[in-house]
């Protein structure tokens, strides 16, 4: 199975870009061939995690948001994903409009933390 996943950036200091980092290796080990497109110029992870395995899309130089949809749908097109997976608001608004009329699957994760106690 041939997964995409786009992600803003790839900082370690980030709580989703770490769990991504951290499930990386058992999903190339399972067989996943891993393709990760990152639409910013935030990469700290990327060499590292290019040599798990991961195949890496950079995005970055498609600064606008539509630039950013144009340069995914190119992605898309030639990497031929079983299934799109987009981390965080930014990266899901991206994907979703570049997978329009694709037919290609797509898993959203909004995986915020809410810093501020709640009071009830």
């Amino acid at each position: 199975m041939k997964v995409l996943t786009v992600m803003p950036g790839l900082t370690p200091d980030a709580g989703a870009e770490r769990s991504l980092f951290a499930m990386a290796p058992g999903l190339i080990k399972s067989g996943i061939d891993l393709h990760v497109a990152v639409l910013t110029h935030r990469q700290t992870l990327v060499p590292e995690l290019a040599a798990m395995g991961a195949t890496i899309h950079d995005l970055s130089s498609s600064s606008s948001f539509v630039s950013r949809i144009r340069a995914l749908r190119r992605t898309l097109h030639a990497v031929g994903p079983d299934l799109v997976h987009a981390t965080l608001f930014e990266a899901s608004q991206v994907v979703l409009l570049s997978s329009l009329k694709s037919r290609i699957p797509v898993l959203l994760t909004w995986a915020n933390t809410n810093t501020t106690p709640e009071s009830h």
